[in-house]
């Protein structure tokens, strides 16, 4: 019995090393390692740190040869960068990467907030959000199809914003995203097939072109490179078509032809 107990020391001397000296640490109410494998799991009050990282869950293991790490049920990660939830995490430490994955939510140290069901984060600070992305802010969604994002700024792909109580939309086949520094969304810099829909009243307003600019400190939305606009039986064709959010005027800029239906 005195020799079980100084080995189970001596192991748990080794694993506080081991988890030291790599940055990983995981305590449980309730562990099993398993030596051949170099592996322990936990249970119950699952807390990790691993590198900068601290996070709690209801189970989750730790490899101690390659320090690699998995955590499960009602995860929740913290860090410099922000927070993260989801239903399960992998710890990647070849690849630096931090996989979530099931009802993901992040929120940014700049209070962008994001919900995916897969979300990758690495190192470097970026964010690469798949499996039906979707940005929520303040009168406005924004989904997409994938996202990444880096501190203040996001590239989308086939974004879909909605706002203005689900009146207007503005689509494209990308999208760059400029938010302030409380995370609010700035500026949408939309290009591939860009596309406005704006409910004003009893009327519609329909804006289309190659590319396109939403200031939302503004209130304006600039399509350019043949612009096609279209509101009632009225076709505008501009080099250039300024519409305001707000007042529902719409401007046309360059060589210009209306035409009546």
């Amino acid at each position: 019995m005195k020799r079980a107990l100084i080995l189970f020391s001596a192991f748990l001397l080794m694993m506080a090393a081991s988890s030291l000296a790599s940055n990983v640490n995981l305590t449980a109410d309730k562990v099993l390692f398993y030596p051949d494998k170099n592996l322990m799991k936990a249970f119950e009050n699952v807390k990790l740190i691993w590198r900068d990282k601290r996070a709690s869950a209801d189970s989750g293991w730790v490899d101690f040869k390659t320090n690699d790490a998995s955590l499960e049920g009602n995860v929740i990660i913290e860090d410099k960068r922000g927070r993260v939830t989801a239903d399960k995490v992998s710890f990647i430490s070849a690849l630096h990467l931090v996989r979530a994955e099931g009802n993901v939510f992040l929120i940014t140290k700049e209070g962008i907030k994001l919900k995916c069901g897969e979300l990758e984060a690495y190192e470097t600070g970026i964010f690469k959000a798949k499996d039906n992305p979707v940005i929520e802010g303040k009168n406005f969604t924004l989904k997409a199809r994938e996202i990444t994002l880096k501190g203040r700024e996001a590239d989308i792909s086939s974004p879909v914003y909605t706002g203005d109580a689900g009146k207007l939309s503005l689509s494209a086949n990308k999208a760059h995203l400029i938010f302030t520094r409380n995370g609010e969304l700035e500026r949408i810099n939309a290009s591939g097939k860009v596309f406005l829909s704006h409910r004003k009243g009893n009327s519609v307003v329909k804006v289309r072109g190659s590319e396109g600019v939403y200031d939302l400190k503004e209130g304006k939305v600039r399509i350019s490179r043949k612009a096609v606009a279209l509101k009632g039986k009225t076709e505008v064709r501009a080099d250039e078509i300024v519409y305001d959010v707000k007042s529902g005027i719409m401007r046309a800029l360059g060589e210009t032809r209306m035409i009546i239906h």
